[in-house]
C-alpha cells in the first residue's frame, strides 16, 4: 500500500467519509481480508502521466456490497501512484 499510494493521496469512501493516506493504510491493514469481484474496468488518459481507471466492485459474503470506483493514477518518477480514489455505494 505505500508503495502504491502517493503521499498527497486522499479518498471519498463509499461510506462518504474522506481518508488520508496514513489513515487509510491503517484502516486496510486492521481489517480482515474480504472477496471482492471486480469488472467493468476501464482506463483513460486524462493527461501525459495521469490516468483515470473506473470499476465496479462486489464484495461477497455476510458484509456483501456493491460499488462503483474511480482512482486517478499519476506517473511519479519511474513508479505509477493513485493520487486520489472514490467509492459510490451502488444497489447490489
Amino acid at each position: 500500500l505505500e508503495t502504491l499510494l502517493a503521499e498527497e493521496f486522499v479518498e471519498f469512501g463509499s461510506s462518504g467519509r474522506a481518508w488520508t493516506r496514513k489513515e487509510i493504510i491503517a484502516d486496510l491493514l486492521s481489517q480482515p481480508t474480504a472477496d471482492v469481484e471486480v469488472d467493468s474496468v476501464e482506463s483513460r488518459h486524462i493527461g501525459e502521466d495521469t490516468v483515470l481507471v473506473t470499476y465496479r466492485s462486489r464484495r461477497v459474503g455476510a458484509d456483501a456490497n456493491e460499488a462503483l470506483r474511480s482512482s486517478i493514477w499519476q506517473r511519479q518518477g519511474d513508479s505509477w501512484k493513485v493520487i486520489f480514489h472514490q467509492g459510490t455505494r451502488t444497489r447490489a
